[in-house]
């Protein structure tokens, strides 16, 4: 039993010797247009990290729906040191939609590329605010659909199929950071 409180001790001196490594964080901005998110941050070295934010919204109110998942993993390079101060974040995109009202709504997939300024505040030593904006490149393959109401005898569910390619803001990022 010393053994295993020696060891417990050695690894909990030498995790709390290093700086932080990793964060776990929450848009502001995306809950306030009802989205459930979370994002989690993983060190690389001093001044890189990898994040990964997920995003999704399983909620649909009658004829109006704003149904999604998301998911967009990239690269952070701090400009001073992780976590603090300005960064730069190129990211790759990848979304399953579903949104309309009255009587279409669209289904589709997005799959794109981005890049991204942010910059972190340092609240405390386990707190950082953060905020980023992004701009990407997204190609969608998506078909309008008539809601089930509106489909005549004679009508078919589907009524276009269409493909885009399209340069949209694609991130949007105030939030709260805890670092561990």
């Amino acid at each position: 039993m010393k053994r295993f409180l020696l060891i417990f001790a050695f690894l909990a001196a030498s995790s709390a010797a290093h700086a932080q490594f990793s964060s776990v964080s929450t848009n502001l901005a995306g809950w306030a247009v009802g989205n459930l998110n979370v994002a989690l941050d993983f060190s690389i070295d001093k001044r890189n990290t990898i994040d990964v934010p997920l995003s999704g919204n399983p909620f649909a109110f009658g004829n109006t729906r704003w149904q999604h998942l998301a998911l967009q993993p990239g690269w952070r390079h701090w400009l001073v040191e992780r976590y603090v101060g300005n960064f730069v974040s190129p990211y790759l995109i990848y979304a399953n939609y579903e949104f309309g009202r009255h009587r279409s709504y669209y289904k589709g997939n997005a799959y794109g590329i981005g890049c991204s300024w942010g910059y972190s505040k340092l609240l405390t030593t386990r707190w950082n605010f953060l905020v980023e904006l992004g701009v990407g490149i997204l190609y969608t393959p998506y078909d309008e659909k008539l809601f089930s109401k509106y489909i005549g005898e004679f009508d078919d569910e589907y009524t276009y199929h269409h493909r885009r390619v399209l340069l949209l803001p694609t991130k949007i990022n105030i939030s709260f950071s805890y670092l561990f």
